[in-house]
């Protein structure tokens, strides 16, 4: 078992399991596996326990029948620590298939279309990513290639998941601020929920946002500590270009200003190289951008591995 502070202990007896259970020692969220096997599993989830923990409900749903998500405690620091231990066991199968993930996705992401590309591709390419991680959690194994195995036939769906969601996020996030962050959270399940249960993307979405709306602090604070390098630096580029800009919009605003004070229309000039001034601000950033992509490909494991996780405590695997 793993123990609360992170370290493997073991093997030891059901019965004294049972102890620690009783001393508080060990909860339903406690790390196990069986000896001889690789997967690790809440404790909760196996049936030599359930009395520990009183029964899990029985589905009355007929087989193939989505219920919907279960009513499950979500614990950041729990799905953070499955997502660790999980990457360390299939290291080679993981950052293998994150990279071919990351370098699809940025390639695509500074084509010359300024990431169309990206948006179309964004539901398969993490979809496949959700499906791989899910089918390790659930088999124990899994190549790079079920990528785009496990998630063939649902790939036009995972296309228009993908770029709804992230139209819709950026309207509200540029519009809004706070509601875009909001359905960045709330829509975290609806690539999984395509590609695992077969909804279609409003169902995925609306689902998703049902979902996660009952654990939104928690999923934040997840996505916050598993993508943490990212979101710091993505952040700080962010005020550091902003600083940068800010003169030069200042200028542009005087030459806007002074146009409306005269009557006459902008000197087109001082306009135009406003305009160069800041696009070789922009471009000065260009390598920064680059290390901050190379941030996402080192906590992507851990973001997906852990988001993962959650969807199989939330809507375990399909029937």
């Amino acid at each position: 078992m793993i123990g609360g502070d992170k370290r493997e202990y073991g093997p030891v007896e059901a019965e004294l399991i049972r102890q620690w259970v009783r001393e508080g020692r060990a909860n339903g969220e406690t790390l196990l596996r069986m000896e001889g096997e690789t997967q690790w599993k809440p404790l909760r989830t196996f049936a030599d326990f359930q009395a520990e923990f009183g029964a899990p409900p029985i589905s009355s749903a007929p087989p193939g029948v989505f219920e919907g998500p279960a009513d499950v405690p979500v614990g950041v620091g729990h799905a953070f620590a499955r997502a660790w231990h999980l990457v360390g066991q299939h290291f080679g199968v993981v950052a293998a298939a994150s990279l071919m993930v990351w370098m699809a996705f940025t390639a695509m992401l500074y084509a010359p279309c300024y990431g169309v590309l990206a948006m179309l591709f964004y539901g398969p390419l993490f979809g496949g990513l959700y499906m791989l991680f899910l089918k390790l959690i659930r088999e124990g194994d899994a190549s790079p290639a079920d990528l785009f195995v496990l998630t063939r036939e649902s790939a036009l769906p995972l296309m228009m998941t993908g770029l709804v969601s992230l139209i819709l996020t950026q309207i509200a996030t540029v519009c809004f601020c706070l509601p875009g962050i909001y359905l960045q959270i709330a829509w975290l399940f609806s690539l999984p929920l395509v590609a695992d249960r077969g909804l279609g993307f409003w169902d995925a979405l609306e689902t998703s946002r049902r979902a996660a709306t009952r654990h939104w602090f928690k999923l934040f604070a997840l996505f916050l500590l598993s993508f943490l390098p990212f979101v710091v630096f993505h952040f700080y580029l962010i005020a550091r270009e902003s600083a940068d800009i800010s003169p030069y919009l200042q200028k542009l605003i005087a030459v806007i200003r002074d146009a409306l004070a005269s009557g006459g229309p902008p000197n087109q000039a001082e306009v135009q190289k406003i305009a160069v001034e800041i696009d070789a601000v922009q471009r000065a950033y260009g390598p920064w951008t680059l290390v901050r992509q190379a941030l996402l490909l080192v906590s992507l494991p851990f973001g997906v591995g852990s988001l993962a996780f959650v969807y199989e405590d939330l809507f375990g695997r399909k029937k």
